[in-house]
C-alpha cells in the first residue's frame, strides 16, 4: 500500500493492492459477523492471495500457502515463534 501512496506502483499494481485490501476487509467482517465459517476464512485468504500473488508477477502456491501459515500456522504443522501478536 506504501508503494500506491507514494507513486512508485503501476497502475495494475496500484489496483491489485486497494482491492485486495477491501477484500481483506471483507472476509474479516463476515468473518467477525459469523456470517462465514472459519474454513470459508482460511480459504478465501488463500484464493485472494494466490489471485494478488498470480497479478503482482508471482505465483499462486507460494502465495496461498503464506496466507494460510499467515492465518494460522498449526493448519501447516508449523508452531509460531510468538504468541499474543
Amino acid at each position: 500500500m506504501e508503494q500506491v501512496l507514494y507513486g512508485s506502483a503501476t497502475t495494475t499494481e496500484a489496483v491489485v493492492s486497494v482491492v485486495g485490501a477491501q477484500a481483506v476487509r471483507q472476509i474479516e467482517a463476515l468473518a467477525r459477523a459469523g456470517d462465514i465459517p472459519e474454513f470459508s476464512r482460511y480459504v478465501a485468504h488463500a484464493a485472494l492471495d494466490c489471485a494478488y500473488g498470480s497479478l503482482s508477477g508471482g505465483r499462486c502456491g507460494p502465495s496461498a500457502v503464506g496466507a494460510l501459515a499467515g492465518e494460522d500456522p498449526a493448519l501447516l504443522g508449523l508452531t509460531p515463534l510468538t504468541t499474543g501478536c
